[in-house]
């Protein structure tokens, strides 16, 4: 498995980092990993290592980049999760959406995608997951490798 921070080109212009791990053979398919309210934190990183183990190609947004790039927050830390709800309340989910459908573009033109992608997420990240799977279909029917959002 390897990892690496990449820059995402956003829809809306500027840019964002993202987690991206890797296995070491070709990719099973892609997976959008979608933060939680605490960032791309340990917790992040690790979940899509273990989904890179499996065989996944996982990338993992900054989805908070607008309101403070790089957050990676302590779940174990009450003044940390305050930090959180903070940036939760600030958070806007139309941006993150179109950033997600970005991250989706940018997962899926990788060149060892094999083009299949999909996504799971924790928390704030199940709620875009759900967004993604909605609002995210003109991005399927236009790509030919796959009818999967």
């Amino acid at each position: 498995m390897t990892t690496q921070n990449v820059t995402i080109p956003a829809l809306s212009g500027g840019s964002f980092s993202a987690y991206l791990a890797a296995p070491i053979t070709q990719p099973r398919a892609g997976i959008v990993l979608i933060q939680e309210v605490l960032g791309v934190n340990n917790t992040m990183r690790q979940i899509a290592d273990d989904f890179a183990k499996a065989g996944y190609l996982v990338i993992v947004p900054d989805l908070y980049w607008r309101l403070e790039p790089g957050v990676q927050l302590d779940a174990d830390d009450k003044d940390q999760w305050a930090k959180a709800i903070e940036l939760l309340g600030a958070f806007d989910v139309d941006s993150g959406v179109e950033d997600l459908k970005a991250t989706l573009s940018f997962l899926r033109q990788y060149p060892s995608s094999t083009g299949k992608v999909g996504s799971v997420g924790f928390c704030l990240g199940g709620k875009l997951a759900y967004f993604m799977a909605t609002r995210a279909q003109t991005i399927a029917r236009a790509a030919p490798t796959t009818n999967k959002f």
